[in-house]
This record gives structure tokens, sequence and C-alpha cells, in this order.
């Protein structure tokens, strides 16, 4: 909405109506309208158009998208190759995810502290929790022109940042008493995402009575960090005088199944991650998975696309196909 009310007021500053700035950019009223209202994003090429038409920088024009803060933990972010979304008038960054084929979705590279942007698509929705399905949603909106980022962490860790004005959602999990609990202290939206189960998953290779043998703490565990709500499920079920066992630890769902079946441990995690995989799955907790946005964001072009995109069945099927999803309500408001 920022962008679009800037680019309104420099357009009638300088005494030029719509269909003028239209044609000085080769664009559509239409489009230039869309801006305008926040409907619509302008990708960075369009954006470097509308800028020069009107007598500004692309820092003038958006709110000076040289400065940004990592989405996590606030501060500037680390040199290298990064994501990038804008909460408000922030811009927020996070280190581009690593696949078999190489970097994904680079939009910027920071060198020095200072962020330059590379991509087409303009920043927008940031969503932080553990949920993988968040992939999706950011790859369909990418797709469309759409700027969105996933933030790979745990619960507590991104509502951290949403409460701190870094992410306009946190996808939260665990058990329907406590997050209705935790939810009375916070004023965020709730739409309902999924129901999953949480535990430990091995492969083949492991002996019978691994389950029993990892909750003693006589084998190692792939685990997650202490702020992860499936961490605090793994030591209620520990039987441990310390209540905790040997093992390294995983910064998501998917990277402790995958690095429990290369190194021949059980790995904390859940069922979707160990069914996508082929790995046996041995349940402790079911868990609801919410999606918690903040109000402040609203009417925000991006995070509107996404919630139609989570109550459309094409997404619902994409999840149906990994397995280990309860998609019952998927997208409907928690009262």
């Amino acid at each position: 909405m920022e962008v679009g009310r800037r680019i309104r007021n420099q357009r009638e500053h300088l005494g030029l109506s719509q269909s003028e700035l239209a044609a000085s950019t080769g664009m559509s009223r239409q489009s230039i309208g869309a801006i305008e209202s926040g409907t619509n994003l302008p990708r960075v090429d369009v954006a470097i158009a509308i800028a020069g038409a009107l007598g500004l920088s692309v820092n003038d024009l958006f709110g000076g998208p040289n400065q940004a803060v990592d989405a996590l933990t606030g501060m500037t972010p680390t040199d290298g190759n990064v994501r990038v979304g804008r909460v408000g008038e922030q811009l927020v960054a996070s280190p581009v995810r690593r696949s078999s084929s190489g970097y994904e979705s680079i939009d910027a590279v920071v060198a020095n502290g200072h962020l330059e942007l590379i991509s087409k698509v303009m920043p927008g929705l940031v969503v932080a929790g553990c949920e993988p399905g968040l992939a999706i949603i950011e790859q369909s909106l990418r797709e469309s022109g759409v700027g969105a980022m996933w933030v790979a962490t745990s619960t507590d860790a991104a509502l951290e940042a949403v409460d701190s004005g870094r992410a306009h959602a946190a996808a939260v999990h665990g058990n329907k008493r406590d997050l209705d609990r935790l939810a009375r202290a916070k004023r965020l939206q709730r739409i309902h995402f999924a129901t999953w189960r949480v535990g430990l998953s091995a492969g083949d290779g492991i002996a019978t009575g691994w389950q029993r043998r990892a909750l003693r703490g006589e084998m190692p565990v792939v685990q997650r960090e202490d702020g992860a709500t499936i961490q605090r499920v793994f030591k209620e079920f520990l039987e441990t005088d310390s209540k905790s066992a040997p093992g390294p630890v995983a910064a998501t769902h998917l990277e402790a199944a995958n690095r429990g079946l290369w190194a021949g441990i059980p790995a904390l995690t859940f069922e979707p991650a160990a069914t996508s995989i082929g790995l046996d799955f041995h349940p402790l907790a079911t868990h609801v998975v919410e999606l918690w946005i903040s109000p402040d964001f609203d009417d925000d072009p991006a995070l509107v696309a996404a919630l139609n995109l989570v109550s459309g069945r094409r997404f619902a099927r994409s999840l149906e196909a990994i397995g280990g999803y309860d998609l019952e309500h998927i997208g409907t408001r928690v009262a």
C-alpha cells in the first residue's frame, strides 16, 4: 500500500494522469491503477520504469531497499545470497536455501551490509515457521509474480519475528489446548492449516526396538533446538532422569528426517517428512497447525493471495500427495 501511495502522490505532484504515466512506462492504465491501489505489486523492472518516469530513484520510491534486517535476528544480514521480503516499510532478508541443484530463489546479494536487489519479483510476503508446506506457497506466489519468502524456523522464533514486525505470519503447531492458551495473550488472526503427528522416524536398517531405546536415551537421536515445540514433546516422553538424549540438532523437520536416514539413527520429526522419504514413523503426539497473522497487514496483497492459495483445492492436493496431513477445515478462520 505504501508503494502505491508514493506512486500516486508523485504522479499527482507532477500533474500526470494514470494514462500518461502508463504510456511513458509501456504499461496499461489498469496496471498503474492496480499498483496504486495496492492490489498489485510491481516487479523490479517495472518499478525501475515507474521510478524513472516519475523522476525518482527506486530507493526513493520503495523506501530505501538497500536497508534490510535478518528475518530472525533483526540484525544486519550476513553477506551472501539472500531472499528478501517486505513487512510494512521494513525489508527483511533470509539466507537462500540450498538444494541438490544449487541455490533457490536468490532475490539479492548482501556485501558489507549493503543489499542489492537482483530478482524481478518485488519483496513481499514473509511467513516464518517449521511447516514445509509453506515452501509450496512461496513457490506458487513467486511463479505468479507475487513476492513471498518462507523462513524455516521454530514456533517460538516465528512468533518472535511476527511480534517484532519482521514477518506477516507465523506457522505454529501444538495441541489445541496449548494453542488456545497461547493465543489469548496475542492479538493475531488464526487460520487453520492442518493436523499432523510428531514423533520419531527411522530407516529400515535400524534394529527392532529402536523406539524404546531412543526414548531411554540408549542411542543418539537427531533432535531440534530447545525453542521448537516438537523438542518439548520429545522431552516429555524421554525416560531419562535428565530428560535429555544424545544426538545432533537439525534446523527443520525435513533436515532431521534426512540426517537420521543418512546417519542410520532415529530422528525427531513430523509424519509428512517421514512419509515423503519412506521412513518408519513412531508417533508421540498429534498437533494442530495454524497460521497466526498480524492484523496490521490484513490488506497486504501478497498475504491475501497466500490465503486464497491455502484455501484452494490445488494446494490441498499438493499436501495430500505428500501424505501424513489431515487437511479438514484448511484455510478456515479459528474462532
